[in-house]
């Protein structure tokens, strides 16, 4: 069976199993999920995991590492190797696998029904057993729609600040859009695709040949505006309950590099406290929006910040952000015992269509003033890279926030590290960092001997930038 390569997965016919299914950087996210299925039906879950990245698997339980095309990469490679699998792709082919699909029947048989969740909802993904088997997290053949950045900026326009934008379809609009956007765009333009996430089809250009060579599809979309220079990135995460109801959680900072790729966050954000009063009203409008369109469930909108505090809607993730670990987390420790998790909010959206009545709102202020101060970091490589040895998570990334709320120590973990003698294609992860500790000044020494160990890891030692 070579599109199963790894797999651990023991069934206990007395357990009742979810699914996950996705990469496994949101693999810590199954203890929350598991807790918002047990707030809603009173029994005890347990998470069975189904994602693609050949990494070292020794800290994951109950997982099945499923990859059509992992054979053949490691004997071309002639070495383990790591490599990123597009989810449109990954859910496709999971969704005719003969051992998943076996695996559904056989937890179907000893369950009545089964919820799967994953980090973005995905329309290929199509496990059949309509009225037995139910997602937990935004209608999935809403999200092509939303993800649409030329739609995002329409639409979103409207409720919250934007700046200057065009949208050209194809090249040659694209040419011409650019001519006139330039002209008042002094400090050079963003151009998108229509569909693009973490910098993959956008970028930054100074002029117009930049982006024309790059972007030549006469069919697709373009989002082009002008390039506002900025001194923040922040991002906020919310949950929608419904077209009334919306959940915001805090603001962050996002690192960004070359203009539009993302390597990490810092919590809380350091902007003033009226800045995000206004980023979290914002962010509420938008939720809204998206719930009158069938919406329920996480999702991050990011922006930019002037050094005159204007404030710009970027973009919207109809999903869960690259820190909603970090966030859930801390908000762990930052609420009353017992308050809803963020998952929590989203299983009762789905299933209920509304928030908990029993939600607690963040002490915003208390938290921008307070001692629990988080960072993460990406380590994507830019080239192919080998690495050296390999870095083991020291503990489990709830315990390191709670370590930190209780006794006001100060550490990091390194996370879904690749291993050692592994190949790591360009644009993959290496690993991730999360640091903790009561003030900034030693989360970001945390941050930085973490994202020092990664690139230690690797033969090529590459440059860190945060």
């Amino acid at each position: 069976m070579d599109e199963l390569h790894f797999t651990n997965i023991h069934l206990d016919p007395t357990v009742t199993y979810f699914l996950f299914i996705g990469e496994l950087k949101a693999y810590g996210l199954n203890k929350f999920v598991a807790k918002a299925l047990e707030r809603e039906f009173n029994t005890p879950f347990k998470a069975i995991s189904i994602a693609p990245d050949l990494i070292d698997t020794t800290a994951f339980n109950n997982l099945a590492v499923f990859n059509p095309t992992a054979k053949a990469e490691i004997e071309a490679a002639g070495r383990k190797v790591a490599y990123r699998t597009p989810m449109s792709i990954f859910s496709d082919k999971l969704s005719k696998s003969a051992y998943i699909n076996s695996l559904l029947k056989t937890l179907l048989e000893q369950q009545d029904h089964v919820f799967v969740w994953m980090f973005e909802s995905r329309p290929e993904l199509n496990l059949g057993h309509k009225d037995m088997v139910t997602l937990l997290g935004p209608k999935a053949d809403l999200i092509e729609h939303l993800n649409d950045k030329t739609w995002q900026y329409e639409t979103f326009s409207k409720v919250a600040p934007v700046v200057d934008f065009m949208i050209c379809c194809g090249s040659e609009a694209l040419e011409q859009g650019l001519k006139e956007l330039g002209e008042r765009s002094p400090h050079g333009m963003f151009v998108s695709a229509s569909h693009s996430a973490g910098g993959a089809q956008s970028m930054v250009c100074q002029c117009a040949d930049d982006a024309l060579g790059r972007f030549t599809c006469p069919e697709t979309h373009y989002l082009i505006s002008g390039y506002t220079p900025h001194t923040h990135d922040p991002t906020v995460l919310a949950v929608v309950g419904n077209d009334s109801e919306v959940y915001v959680a805090g603001v962050a900072d996002m690192n960004i590099v070359d203009g539009n790729k993302f390597r990490g966050s810092t919590f809380p954000s350091v902007l003033p406290a009226s800045v995000q009063t206004d980023l979290r009203d914002y962010t509420a409008a938008i939720g809204r929006e998206l719930g009158k369109l069938g919406f329920r469930g996480i999702y991050g909108c990011d922006y930019i910040v002037t050094q005159n505090e204007d404030i710009f809607f970027i973009e919207v993730n109809a999903r869960k952000q690259g820190t909603t670990m970090e966030f859930c987390s801390a908000l762990e420790q930052l609420l009353p015992k017992g308050a809803p998790s963020l998952f929590d909010m989203e299983a009762h959206a789905v299933l209920h269509d509304k928030l908990p009545t029993d939600k607690k709102e963040p002490d915003f202020d208390a938290i921008i003033n307070g001692n629990l101060h988080w960072g993460t970091f990406n380590h994507k490589v830019e080239t192919d890279v080998v690495t050296t040895s390999e870095i083991k998570q020291s503990l489990p990334e709830r315990t390191l926030f709670a370590q930190t709320a209780v006794d006001g120590l100060h550490g990091h973990i390194v996370l879904e590290h690749t291993g050692e003698n592994v190949l790591v294609k360009a644009g993959t992860f290496l690993g991730r960092v999360a640091a903790v500790a009561a003030t900034r000044k030693d989360m970001l020494q945390e941050l930085k001997k973490g994202t020092n160990r990664l690139a230690e890891s690797i033969v090529n030692r590459e440059t860190n930038r945060y």
